[in-house]
């Protein structure tokens, strides 16, 4: 059996501010309209990495009203500084087994990597429009 590497799990909650910034985000992409769903508590997925690389979770899925979801980057504890449309990884370990990070993500891909524990799954609410 193949040990797992470690994921970072740093955590974010979405101010108001911040839900504002996904909504623009997704009117700015080609599948304009708002999402049916933003998350709004973000935990990085990623392997363990170091505090000069920034944070990146899923925020908002487009589903397939675009060529990709949004995603934001953060630092830290801070609120996040970009979000931006990006596809998933296109990476597969075996047909059944796809990456699920952001592609072009820094280090292992998400089968390497020991899933987040039920207390770390990224919560989400439905978004009133505003």
């Amino acid at each position: 059996m193949t040990q797992r590497l470690r994921a970072c799990a740093a955590v974010v909650q979405l101010t108001s501010q911040s839900i504002a910034a996904v909504r623009r985000a997704t009117a700015a992409s080609s599948g304009a309209g708002l999402p049916e769903l933003i998350h709004t508590v973000l935990r990085c997925p990623l392997q363990s990495h170091p505090a000069t690389v920034d944070h990146q979770a899923l925020v908002s899925e487009l589903f397939g009203r675009s060529p990709g979801d949004i995603w934001a980057s953060w630092a830290g504890c801070q609120q996040p500084h970009a979000y931006t449309e990006a596809a998933y990884c296109p990476a597969e370990d075996a047909p059944a087994t796809l990456c699920l990070s952001v592609e072009q993500h820094p280090g292992a891909h998400s089968w390497q990597v020991d899933p987040l524990a039920p207390a770390h799954l990224t919560a989400f609410r439905r978004v009133a429009a505003a």
